[in-house]
């Protein structure tokens, strides 16, 4: 059999296949940059806001030119939604932390 044919019927099977994946190395992840996750907490929170004024619009009757008023709306709902979300949290470690340390 020619090397080409060989490489191409290597191809086709899977046993064959999975063993050239074992031997690449594998990427591992990369732990997040703070640029990184900031990036990514605002492209959260944009969306979030982008669905919440798009209710907004629907719930008030599709009524257009009201665009800004239904984004600056949603944007106060979640950003107050997040900063409670975020006390919770807050409020939830420094208690568990409290526990562990024996301060009760």
């Amino acid at each position: 059999m020619t090397k080409k044919r060989t490489e191409t019927m290597n191809n086709l099977n899977p046993a064959v296949k999975d063993s050239k994946r074992a031997k690449r190395p594998k990427a591992g992840r990369r732990p997040l940059a703070d640029h990184d996750m900031e990036r990514w907490l605002r492209s959260v929170e944009h969306d979030l806001i982008s669905r919440r004024a798009r209710e907004i619009f629907y719930e008030r009757g599709s009524k257009h030119g009201q665009d800004l008023d239904n984004w600056l709306k949603a944007e106060a709902e979640v950003k107050r939604t997040l900063a409670e979300a975020e006390e919770a949290l807050n409020a939830h470690f420094v208690a568990n932390n409290s526990e562990l340390n024996g301060n009760n």
